[in-house]
């Protein structure tokens, strides 16, 4: 599998260009298609009939919009609030967490992902009165101490600049554009090493 996503990037070319509009564009795309929204905007056009009012497209698309808008930001702010929960419970020292304002309680307990209730079937059924260990906790937490342990003992026979950086990562820098004089000097130094090694 890495050989093959390997290969496939090799594959990949660095390549840029301008355009002045879409007239010069080499490719053409086709048009997008999205059955599942016409399924959709079909429901909403019955339902918009059972409320008694007129089926027009501008009627349906509001219902259909306005209700994919309240779902969407209903699951985002869900997702939202568990990461942020989920965060805090896993980082309580970071500055993050001390900055964040304070989160507002789930509505229910079984929503919250630090909740007891939510860390064995045991415990959810019995409704967090008996503790049960969450399945396996124990050789995670025996395997995470041993690869703990390994990667320190790692840790002191590498260097450390090359704990930072990995083999077979692309990494973004994000630097300053040099000066004129800054580049060179660098060409300086450049052929100053080149004569030496001759």
């Amino acid at each position: 599998m890495v050989g093959e996503v390997k290969e496939k990037v090799k594959r990949l070319r660095v390549a840029s260009g301008k355009t002045n509009g879409e007239e010069k564009m080499p490719v053409e795309c086709a048009q997008l298609v999205f059955p599942e929204i016409d399924e959709a905007a079909k429901k909403a056009a019955l339902e918009v009939k059972k409320e008694g009012k007129e089926v027009s497209v501008t009627s349906v698309v509001d219902s259909f919009v306005g209700k994919a808008k309240s779902s969407s930001n209903f699951v985002n702010e869900y997702l939202d609030r568990r990461a942020a929960m989920e965060f805090a419970y896993k980082h309580p020292n970071s500055t993050l967490t001390a900055l964040a304002p304070p989160a507002e309680p789930f509505k229910s307990r079984f929503s919250d992902p630090n909740a007891a209730v939510n860390k064995h079937l045991i415990t959810m059924i019995t409704g967090g009165r008996i503790r049960a260990e969450p399945l396996g906790a124990r050789r995670r937490w025996e395997k995470a101490q041993r690869k703990r342990r390994e990667q320190i003992a790692q840790r002191k026979l590498i260097k450390p600049t090359k704990r930072f950086l990995q083999e077979d990562v692309l990494y973004l820098m994000i630097v300053n554009m040099p000066t004129e004089e800054e580049l060179a000097e660098a060409r300086k130094k450049i052929a100053e090493a080149k004569k030496e090694k001759k």
